[in-house]
């Protein structure tokens, strides 16, 4: 509201006490260019709120659409300082771990060591532990169990005490055993 000014009534504004109310007034909104990293970074950030919803409902192809459309949205988008930059980052990470998650539920793996090169890109080659995961799940689907065993190892190195990525790695272990016993085996019998 601004004061009340003297003869300025039209049928937008009205009038409160001493106080003349503008409906198009935006002196509220500060007085800063509209910046148009953060309008596609908080649609980036709906869409992602949106995905998780989905993920949550196990619809997980739903939730991959929403994350893919997020992540083309925020590559794409410039910036203009560092903290935009750390902003988008962050939520790329984001996006990019829980489309691993929902391209392993929908068992598309090679999806998800195609996400996997995004998030090494983004995060320069340091992903997070549970990405690390997620991409030992895919390599195991894909038949790749020694790329799959090392990728656990990188994420146990990470987070040492968790015990469902000890009980991952001697599961791969134990198949890569048997694969090369049978392996053993099948050359002693074509001598």
């Amino acid at each position: 509201m601004r004061p009340y000014k003297q003869g300025g009534f039209d049928r937008k504004s009205t009038t409160h006490g001493l106080f003349h109310v503008d409906d198009n007034d935006y002196s509220i909104i500060p007085n800063v260019k509209e910046d148009l990293f953060y309008v596609i970074y908080r649609r980036a950030q709906t869409l992602f709120r949106a995905g998780k919803t989905w993920m949550t409902r196990s619809l997980y192809h739903r939730a991959g659409s929403v994350f893919q459309k997020a992540i083309s949205s925020l590559k794409n988008c410039r910036m203009s300082s560092f903290e935009q930059e750390c902003q988008q980052t962050e939520l790329l990470i984001g996006l990019l771990e829980n489309l691993m998650v929902c391209f392993n539920k929908m068992r598309r793996p090679k999806c998800v060591c195609n996400a996997m090169k995004d998030l090494r890109r983004v995060t320069r080659n340091h992903p997070s532990w549970w990405a690390l995961c997620q991409v030992g799940r895919a390599l195991d689907a894909l038949g790749k169990y020694h790329r799959a065993r090392s990728s656990y190892i990188r994420a146990l190195k990470k987070r040492p005490m968790e015990q469902s990525i000890k009980d991952e790695i001697t599961r791969i272990s134990k198949r890569i055993g048997d694969i090369e016993e049978t392996e053993r085996m099948l050359s002693q019998l074509s001598i």
